[in-house]
């Protein structure tokens, strides 16, 4: 029981390290959040060609099997 609540301990420790470095990082971690956002806003272009592309091909795979008279 002693060496659980020791292994207990040694992870709460880290993970107190950790909170401390990202919040002395707190510029940094904004400026990433501001690069996320920018990312996701420039995907959103590229699924709506995707969908075009999509449906133009199923067009055109449907006028290719249309009978022509």
């Amino acid at each position: 029981m002693y060496q659980q609540l020791q292994g207990v301990s040694e992870t709460v420790n880290r993970m107190d390290a950790k909170i401390d470095t990202l919040a002395a990082q707190g510029v940094q971690l904004s400026d990433h959040e501001v690069r996320l956002r920018h990312l996701e806003e420039r995907r959103l272009p590229q699924s709506t060609m995707t969908w075009l592309s999509l449906a133009a091909a199923a067009g055109a795979a449907f006028m290719s099997a249309w009978p022509h008279h």
